[in-house]
């Protein structure tokens, strides 16, 4: 690695075998690449924020940084077939099995090949299926722990950081007279948006729960920012099901993170809600079955894996076109102030 304080290029040898200090300045660094599984050092990680503070002009949260150092090692990972998927082939190999035993064997005890090959069928039906997991490979815990090492060598955090504690910094006031309502469960991208002003420059309403949407006036329309997940798809069905609103999905839809080359693609492993999934096949504008299956096994995509950039520009463009809509020289008006607004 190269020591992010001299410059020069050192060998695992050369660094303290794990002490983080370098051999030829002799001043310590943050992060051993050897020692973490992100393999991360000083250096990338503050490329990458950077990159996600987009020059420092943007604030995020420790989250977003996380997904964002995690992103290569998740990139190009896709869905796996869940071993359940092998009941019908595995049943109908057996029986086959069965009757070749029972045709071409007759001296062979039916009961011989009968019993093992049954006694699978029911391991395969009833005994619960571990879905193969897909996670950063570095705990957000752990990654913690590194930032607090970070302030510790640097005596700041990495530019663009919002403080552990997720205290705001001054002067993130909310709109003074909303033109819409933003719904958003996610904690990070709702900290992150609020950091950046954006409430006040967009005239935003933030509310994070659905059931809050009745202190907002039906005229404002609403906005809703989710994963793509069973609980990002329920919390838009939930700001549907207020009447006379009208609702447009922001956030990451179900399609998108499963196509998408770019999409994060993380699986849990826990039991599914399948009366949610079941509420979600009944509601209008259904997800297709390809797309149920695939949060129905533990996939999804998280919103707070989004860049800051990113985040602020889906908003801005929302409330560009119901400007459009109704305004053509709010519209334009806009549209010049969001000219100068950095992107991820």
């Amino acid at each position: 690695m190269i020591c992010p304080h001299c410059a020069e290029s050192l060998l695992y040898r050369e660094r303290g075998k794990g002490s983080r200090t370098c051999s030829k300045c002799r001043r310590k660094f943050a992060l051993e690449p050897k020692s973490n599984p992100l393999r991360l050092h000083d250096l990338r990680l503050g490329r990458v924020a950077g990159a996600l503070s987009a020059g420092g002009t943007l604030s995020y949260t420790q989250t977003q940084l996380w997904y964002a150092v995690s992103r290569r090692y998740l990139r190009g990972k896709d869905n796996r077939v869940p071993v359940g998927c092998l009941v019908a082939p595995t049943s109908f190999a057996a029986i086959a099995l069965l009757l070749y035993v029972m045709v071409n064997v007759p001296s062979l005890p039916p009961l011989l090949v009968a019993i093992p090959a049954f006694g699978v069928i029911m391991v395969l039906v009833f005994v619960p299926i571990r879905l193969p997991t897909l996670k950063p490979p570095m705990s957000e815990r752990s990654f913690r722990s590194a930032l607090k090492e970070w302030q510790k060598i640097y005596g700041r955090p990495p530019v663009g950081l919002l403080p552990l504690d997720g205290a705001l910094p001054p002067g993130a006031a909310p709109a003074a007279a909303p033109t819409a309502a933003l719904l958003c469960a996610d904690r990070d991208a709702v900290t992150c948006l609020r950091a950046n002003g954006v409430e006040r420059r967009l005239g935003l309403w933030i509310v994070t729960d659905p059931a809050a949407l009745a202190a907002v006036p039906p005229a404002l329309p609403v906005f809703v920012l989710r994963d793509a997940s069973i609980p990002g798809e329920r919390l838009l069905a939930a700001a549907r099901a207020w009447p006379g609103r009208r609702v447009v999905d922001l956030g990451v839809t179900v399609p998108a993170a499963r196509k998408a080359p770019s999409a994060m693609r993380l699986r849990s492993v826990g039991k599914v809600d399948r009366n949610a999934l079941a509420e979600l096949r009944a509601a209008p504008g259904a997800l297709t079955e390809v797309d149920l299956r695939w949060i129905g096994t533990g996939w999804w995509s998280p919103l707070a894996a989004l860049p800051p950039g990113r985040l602020i520009a889906l908003l801005a463009d929302g409330v560009d076109r119901l400007a459009a809509d109704g305004d053509q020289d709010r519209a334009a008006a806009r549209a010049v102030g969001f000219l100068s607004w950095p992107a991820a």
